[in-house]
Order: C-alpha cells, then structure tokens, then sequence
C-alpha cells in the first residue's frame, strides 16, 4: 500500500484539553464533524497528525462498543463486495472503530465496532466489516477513550470476495442474445516502449452467454461470427477513463458449455440447461455459454481491427486480414492488438480499476439485443488480479455512479437503423421488423471548490452506435471556463483512426469539443515489415462503438440540472432510423447558462455577460439558416429541452430569457 497524507489524520486530545500554538488555539480538523467527513480510497493509507479539537459532535451515532462522548472525527469509503477492514493498529492510544452502513447521506445501523483488538499492546484497533450483496458507501468514526491521545496510521483495505451471487434469473428477449456471462482471467504479456512511452499488454478472458430464445450464429469462414472487444479503465481522483482497449478477437467455434445452466430460468422452470443448437459449434445455443480465456482472446492471429466493424448491425469485412496488409505481429511484442494501457497508469493504490468485455456478433445486433453484450469486472492495481464477481450486462463506467453518489449518469438510446428479420421459430413463420437502437452514456461529476468555481467532468461512452460522435456540447456560449481537458481511449497498431485530442471551442449558444478533421491519409504499423507498414484511408477521431471520451473544465457558473448535446457523425443509414444529427441528452449536471447570451461586440461568437442587441441579431441569423445548434433552444409548447427542429416555440423561448434578463 501506498501512503497517502491526509489534513485530518493524526493526534487526538482528549476532551477539554486545550491545545495551543505559538499562544492560539488550533482550529478544529475538517472531518471532527460527519458534515467534513474525508473519503478514502479503498487500498490506501492516511497518516500524519491532527492537533485542533476533537470533541465529540452533538446527535451523532454511537454504540456501547465505542462510547458516546467520546474526541472522534470520520471518514467516508465506498467499499466493494466481500470482506474489508479498518485498521489503525500502530496507534498508542486507547482507541475504537465504529463503521455505519450510509442511509440518505448519514451514518445509518452501526455494521461493526471494535476497541483495542490489535493484540499484545493492548492498544489500536482492528475491524473486519462483512458485505455479501454488492459496493456501498459506509461511514468511518475514530475515537478516543479515556482521555488518551496519540497518533495513527488509517488503512482501508480489501481482504476477500463475496460468495457467489444467488441464482439469476433473466427475462430472454427475442432473438440470439449473446452477453458475458464471466470475466475468466487477465493476461500480462510484459512491456514495450513505443513512441517514448512504455506500455503494458494485457488481455482479458471472456465468457460468452446466449440468454436469448435462439441460438446465435457462430461461424469462422464468413462474417457471421462474433467479435470481442476488451477494455481497461482506471478511476483515480474522481475521473474514470478509458486507459486501454484491444483490437476484437474473432470468434471461430462454440463449445455449447453448460456453465450457466442453473442462471436462468428458460425455456420453462423445469428445463434450465444449454439446449444444443442444430448447427453445433457452428452456433451458441440457447442458455449456452462458450469460454475463450485470456490466452485466446490475446492471440494476435485472431485480433482484427475495430475500424471495419458495423457494430448497430454486426457486419464487417471477412476475411479481414488484408485490412492490415495480412500482417500478423511477432510473439516477441508483447503489446500490438491487445489491451495496451501506458505502464505509468498502473500499479497505483489510490485508483481503482477494471476490465470490460464487449461481443458484437450480426444477428444478436439485427434482433436489437446489441445494447447487453459488455459486462466488466473490478481488478487491483496490478491489473491481473480480481476483485469480486463479474458484472453482467453493464459497461464498466455503470460502476462510477455506484462507487461516488455524486456522478449521474444518463443512457441515450436512439433508433439508428430499422431491420427485418425472417423468424422461423415463429409458428408460423413471420418476417419481423426491428428498431435497432443505439446508445450512448453520459456521466457528469460537478465538485465544488470552495471558492466560488466548480470542476465538471463529462464522460461519453458509444455502446455500438455505428453513426458514432464527432462534437460534445454544452448550452451556453457566454459561460467561462478554464483548465480545459480532455481524454480518450486510443486506438493503436495501425487500426485506422486518428487519436488527435479534441478541439475545445465555442459555437453560437454553446461550448464544445470537437474532432480535429485534419488527420493523415496514412498510418505505419510498428514492428511491421516495410512492404506491410503503411496503411491507408485513416479516418477522423469519432467516438466510435466501444470507445470512451472524458471532457473537463472549471468554471464560475455554478452547477444545474439540464441537458448536453451529442453531434452524430455519420448520416442515416436509411430513410430508416433517427433522421437527426444531434442527440440532447437531460437530466445531467451542466454549468447554469443564459440562453439570450450568446454574442459579444460587433455580433462575436460567444457570450460576453450583457444582452445586446447583438445576442438578436446572432440568434436570428442562427434561426433563419437553420443551425440546429444555435437556435434550436426549446421543444414543443416551449419545454426546455431542444426537439431537433426549428419552430416558432425556438424564438419565444429565445426572446423570453433575454427579456427577462436571463
């Protein structure tokens, strides 16, 4: 464990005492009150000395075991599944632990309490906190007994997993449904410096589930076969990126396991086993399951690249070898097409981590069950090891929201493509029409600075949308903001897309980023023999399915709930499907903004803190060309979110906020 220096850490006084400075009293620490409770990363350590006064809060929660009126100060962790412990046992100082389950943001029913369990000394305490559902926040609460003081050194750490979950038992939907059922094992190949960088090459073993009512095609000499995708994410200091991703592992042959076979309750209660398909390996039957460990799914000669891939309809180029110039990378590189995350960003005990799986497979994703195929599993530092159960039919940034109740997090779903499909099952048959949907999520985490400013971070993940992103927005043209960021998953190995960073930049109402469109016509794949190295037709730096965006900012506008906007890159594939280009995402935290402010003199681009006759103008000239960006700022009947068409309810809104001044 790493040591991590904490303001509250430190020297309890009993009550009463006084403790002086240079002739003044010190000030209490921030957490002697729950209100300044400090949050401690699980796997950390806070050490070093608190000198203010630490008496004991009035209406706080106490037990027999810790005593009330007690010198105590508090910490808040949000701890996985399974066993974890409190520890301070290098304190000299008669000492108790008391950990609370949160209810509502306060300390709820006391889950633990200990005094003086650390042995021969007789002093410092130890405590084991046992939690088989799922992750939670709990509350800390140090104290001091019987007028003794001393320092301490708090360590939060993970001791062991949950027993298996209880049996699941999901509803099928229609149609193949491939998902993960369990994230099997990770794979460290070792390092390679590339480009000035050292890197880490990891893979990640998947095992795949039909939970649908038929089985799913598996075939290896054509497209109709499943690919894998495989991801890595790091959370640290309340950012959870995207610090590494594969290219997919192309699916060859089934083996039909009964691995889940008691998980779900299909096709009647008294049958619950795989059902072996008509076509055997050549298909993943219903309620079958078929491992690929971690050894397989990091075998170079299997992965093909992400940028040919359909992932709204499962469709790409078979065979795809001649993508990349039919190179296949040596054994001696431990990194091209696998999970390759920068050494630097691993190996760290105060960030969590995680590892993700992804199928894309053509007739799960034409039935619309595409939206289900990712699931993802928590690892330690090292990136090998696991931490709890697999979590089915979640993508990992659905843990964000879990681990810090102060993100929220919104799914945009949209209908990018309509199919048929000729149902055989069907008695008798029938050609159904499907709305294939796609989705993004959004997460935002607004935190207050104390000082009159606020840090936002965004995070956008493109679950299998093929018309993917190419513009991230916020209303309000005029809003201020600084530190400006931004970070993304990379694509590497000479799969076709370009990592510039995207382009901060203000529009006609509206901050954003952008993709940069100035991008090579080529690209060199390292390692590559010279006739194989280059490729060409690099494409821009959308946000394409499996990938993950993070924005960032500080700004004076305190935080709201409103909406974001998501620019679609690709047009409809059809006459089909959504016929729009922007996404309006709500019920997220942004920036408060004026609508009415969104030129400065001489009728600029962006907002300048007065209303003018120029905010107008800009807006009218917006409206009458048609910017869906600019001047669509209501929907029907003048509600607030954008509706994605122009009409008079967009000038009213418009002309009410700058009448009344915003």
């Amino acid at each position: 464990m790493t040591q991590q220096r904490g303001v509250t850490a430190g020297v309890f006084k009993a009550a009463g005492v006084v403790a002086l400075l240079a002739g003044s009293a010190i000030a209490a620490p921030l957490n002697d009150n729950r209100s300044g409770a400090i949050t401690v990363l699980m796997g950390s350590t806070q050490v070093g000395s608190l000198t203010g006064d630490t008496t004991f809060e009035p209406g706080s929660v106490a037990s027999s075991c810790a005593g009330a009126n007690l010198p105590d100060i508090w910490y808040r962790v949000n701890a996985p599944a399974g066993t974890w412990r409190v520890d301070i046992c290098g304190a000299t100082f008669d000492s108790a632990i008391q950990v609370f389950a949160n209810s509502n943001g306060t300390p709820g029913a006391s889950v633990a309490c200990a005094t003086n369990t650390c042995g021969a000394s007789g002093l410092g305490t130890r405590v084991d906190v046992v939690n088989n559902t799922s992750s939670g926040n709990y509350w800390i609460r140090l104290a001091a007994r019987n007028g003794t003081s001393g320092t301490f050194s708090l360590a939060v750490t993970f001791v062991s997993a949950p027993p298996a979950p209880p049996v699941e038992i999901p509803t099928p939907n229609l149609g193949p449904d491939v998902t993960i059922g369990g994230l099997s094992d990770v794979s460290s190949y070792g390092t390679l410096v590339r480009d000035g960088i050292t890197y880490q090459g990891f893979a990640v073993g998947t095992d795949s589930w039909n939970i649908g009512d038929r089985p799913a095609a598996w075939i290896s000499s054509n497209n109709l076969h499943p690919v894998i995708g495989q991801s890595m994410y790091r959370l640290k200091n309340g950012r959870f990126e995207q610090i590494g991703v594969s290219w997919l592992k192309h699916g060859f042959l089934s083996l039909n396991s009964q691995t889940y076979s008691q998980n779900m309750n299909w096709p009647s209660a008294t049958n619950r086993s795989c059902t072996t398909p008509p076509q055997f390996g050549a298909q993943l039957g219903v309620n079958c399951s078929d491992l690929y460990g971690s050894g397989l799914n990091g075998s170079r000669s299997y992965l093909g690249p992400r940028f040919d891939v359909n992932a709204i309809n499962g469709v790409f180029t078979y065979p795809w070898q001649p993508l990349v110039n039919n190179f296949t990378p040596t054994e001696s590189d431990p990194i091209s097409r696998r999970i390759m995350v920068p050494q630097s960003l691993m190996g760290d005990t105060t960030a969590r981590y995680f590892v993700e799986g992804h199928y894309v497979t053509q007739d799960d994703a034409q039935w619309n069950n595409g939206r289900n195929n990712l699931s993802y599993r928590e690892v330690q530092p090292n990136g090998t090891t696991f931490i709890g159960n697999t979590v089915r039919r979640k993508v990992a940034l659905e843990a964000w929201p879990v681990i810090d109740p102060t993100v929220t997090l919104v799914p945009a779903d949209f209908t990018e493509i309509v199919t048929q499909m000729n149902d055989t099952v069907a008695v008798p048959p029938v050609l159904r029409t499907i709305n294939v949907q796609g989705r993004f999520w959004v997460a935002s985490k607004v935190t207050n600075n104390g000082n009159g400013t606020w840090d936002y971070e965004y995070a956008v993940m493109n679950v299998n949308s093929h018309r993917s992103m190419n513009r991230f927005a916020l209303p309000g043209g005029g809003m201020p903001m600084t530190n400006v960021g931004f970070f993304g998953g990379k694509h590497h190995s000479g799969d076709r897309v370009n990592n510039d960073a995207w382009i901060p930049g203000t529009g006609t109402g509206f901050k954003c980023w952008d993709t940069d469109m100035e991008f090579p016509s080529t690209m060199t794949i390292p390692g590559a023999p010279a006739a194989s190295a280059t490729v060409s037709g690099v494409g821009a730096g959308w946000l394409r399915w499996g990938m993950m965006n993070n924005y960032r900012f500080t700004s004076t506008a305190a935080p709201t709930t409103g909406f974001v906007r998501l620019g679609l890159a690709r047009p409809p594939a059809a006459t089909t499907g959504f016929q729009g280009s922007i996404l309006n995402v709500p019920g997220l935290q942004v920036p408060t903004a004026c609508k009415a402010d969104i030129a400065g003199a001489n009728q600029a681009v962006g907002g300048d803190g007065q209303l003018t006759a120029d905010d107008i103008i800009v807006y009218l000239n917006a409206y009458f060309a048609g910017d869906m960006w600019g001047a669509d700022v209501a929907g029907q009947n003048q509600g607030s979110l954008p509706d994605n068409e122009l009409t008079a309810d967009d000038i009213f809104v418009f002309l009410n906020s700058f009448f009344a001044g915003c």
